[in-house]
């Protein structure tokens, strides 16, 4: 017997094959070392311990010199860098403004 397949399935797969590796080219790679707004040193440092960051408790309503995290930063620590890898777990972060 041939098992159905959910149509949620389908569109999870096909959106993981569009977008695999498609949207690399536009981002660009900056060591960790430059990322020098106060949230981003919290995060890095959060990184290196494996602790959670609490920048808020509140969600933030625009970005600030001190909730602001690039995006960049967020991909490069989770795939690991030379002096800090992510926790097994993953990031948590709250109260972040986050940009591209």
């Amino acid at each position: 017997m041939r098992r159905r397949q959910s149509r949620r399935g389908k569109i999870a797969r096909a959106t993981a094959l569009c977008y695999q590796g498609a949207h690399l080219d536009k981002y660009i790679y900056m060591p960790i070392k430059d990322y020098d707004k106060l949230a981003e040193q919290k995060l890095i440092k959060a990184c290196r311990m494996g602790a959670a960051l609490q920048i808020s408790t509140e969600r933030p309503t625009e970005g600030t010199a001190l909730n602001t995290i690039r995006a960049g930063l967020i991909r490069e620590l989770l795939l690991g860098t030379e002096d800090c890898n992510p926790p097994a777990r993953g990031l948590y972060i709250q109260g972040a403004w986050i940009i591209e």
